[in-house]
């Protein structure tokens, strides 16, 4: 997905299974609550392994979109898809860079539901170029999701046993081939985030939400 990450897929689940699992739950809880799962058309941009994906069609998604390059966790959520027909029909993988996979996939049709979990990443101007198609591609009652890490550190590190991500502590993670890499993060405070999804999305309605851990901040955008 990310530039420089290679990370492998196992360490991946491993070092974040807790964390994921916060924010799968919280998702679906919130998409859920919010009438945005029954034959909604979802497009996950940096799917990962793809735990989120399988929980989505469960609940009733009529089709998912995962965006991913990453070949270790390409490997991984292909794996997975193959236990159950219902995967494989439902769940389509992009094998692209997660901005190009993005738009080429919002130039084929419309999404009721846009995931944006730990992947904004990259220069500003890419990450406002993104959302804004994004959200020009958004149906009328569609909502874009994002889940993204907080910039203070002091926000970061209140995170409670096992909440805080490697990511916030190390800039570096093991390769497929026993090699560290640099991973290109960028973390925004919440007026940070605000202001740029105000910038990129004009005349939206952004709400922002009860963070999981003190870590990340959560928010949804939609059409006013």
């Amino acid at each position: 997905m990310n530039e420089g990450w290679n990370i492998s897929a196992i360490f991946y689940e491993l070092s974040y299974s807790k964390l994921m699992h916060d924010i799968d739950g919280y998702t679906i809880g919130f998409l859920a609550n919010a009438g945005k799962l029954k034959g909604s058309r979802i497009l996950d941009a940096g799917a990962g392994t793809g735990n989120i994906d399988f929980k989505l069609v469960d609940a009733g998604a009529d089709k998912v979109v995962a965006v991913e390059n990453n070949p270790a966790m390409l490997w991984r959520l292909n794996s997975k898809r193959k236990k159950k027909q219902e995967y494989e029909d439902k769940i389509h993988i992009v094998d692209k860079d997660m901005y190009e996979g993005v738009f080429d996939e919002i130039a084929n049709g419309r999404f009721d539901v846009q995931l944006f979990r730990r992947c904004l990443y990259g220069s500003e101007d890419k990450v406002k170029h993104l959302l804004s198609q994004s959200y020009e591609n958004l149906s009328d009652d569609g909502i874009i999701f994002i889940v993204h890490p907080e910039a203070d550190k002091e926000k970061y590190f209140d995170n409670g046993f096992g909440g805080v991500a490697l990511s916030h502590v190390l800039k570096w993670h093991i390769s497929n081939f026993g090699s560290k890499t640099m991973i290109d993060y960028k973390r925004y405070t919440q007026g940070q985030l605000e202001a740029l999804c105000k910038e990129s999305c004009p005349d939206s309605l952004i709400e922002f939400y009860s963070p999981i851990r003190p870590a990340y901040n959560i928010l949804t955008i939609s059409k006013r």
